[in-house]
């Protein structure tokens, strides 16, 4: 994995939104392509993640795809992977020319990886029954309509702002120039971690004035130590 000064030192603004892009080909479910399944006339809450992970990537720029596969992965690139069927038929495997496979089990196990590095968990949800099923499709196509009609606006990198935060900050030992030396996994656990130590501090002030009832809170969530990732 990238370290973040690949990402802030872009003064174009671009690698870090392709950032989020590859690493949404193994974050992404079902749910996430819901409107896109629909039009198929695929049951969305019938598809796998990793097949989810072989459409995304099957349609993904192919240029894009070598040009940023290292911040992701180190030794092999995603773009040299092909579809192909397992040795029983049953299956879909990706292979390379040196016979690197990503079969499901190995998606997971990847799958699992980036959501630790970057923090973000996968969308889940739950549909009760065939209305909430397409009461959601109707919501996920309303949504994509209006992102269609917002202009474009430039992006500002997201970590600007964490950085001086986080830099200024008693509980963060690195400074603007050390920064930029932590991977984007190190970066991510010291901001939840150092968030969440301010958190349970309110909390524990709350408990001492009275304001808060210290029943209603549960003793594993007021030890910072306890990182849950």
């Amino acid at each position: 994995m990238g370290e973040l000064r690949e990402i802030v030192s872009d003064t174009e603004g671009t690698v870090y939104p392709i950032y989020l892009l590859m690493v949404n080909l193994f974050l992404a479910t079902s749910c996430d392509i819901m409107v896109e399944l629909d039009e198929q006339g695929i049951d969305f809450t019938k598809w796998s993640d990793y097949s989810t992970f072989l459409t995304m990537l099957n349609i993904m720029n192919k240029d894009m795809l070598r040009e940023y596969s290292h911040l992701l992965i180190t030794g092999c690139n995603l773009a040299d992977f092909r579809m192909t069927p397992s040795p029983d038929g049953q299956h879909v495997l990706l292979q390379n020319q040196d016979g690197v496979t990503i079969n499901e089990a190995v998606y997971m196990q990847m799958s699992s990886t980036y959501s630790a590095i970057t923090c973000i968990k996968k969308n889940r949800r739950k549909m009760g029954n065939e209305t909430m099923k397409q009461y959601a499709v109707e919501r996920a196509k309303a949504h994509r309509r209006n992102n269609a009609k917002r202009i474009k606006r430039s992006i500002e990198s997201v970590f600007d702002k964490e950085i001086i935060a986080l830099v200024n900050n008693a509980n963060f030992k690195y400074d603007f120039r050390t920064v930029n030396d932590l991977t984007l996994y190190d970066f991510n656990v010291s901001r939840k971690q150092i968030v969440k130590k301010y958190n349970i501090d309110n909390t524990y002030i709350g408990i001492y004035a009275g304001t808060v009832k210290i029943e209603h809170n549960n003793n594993n969530k007021l030890n910072w130590l306890d990182y849950d990732g």
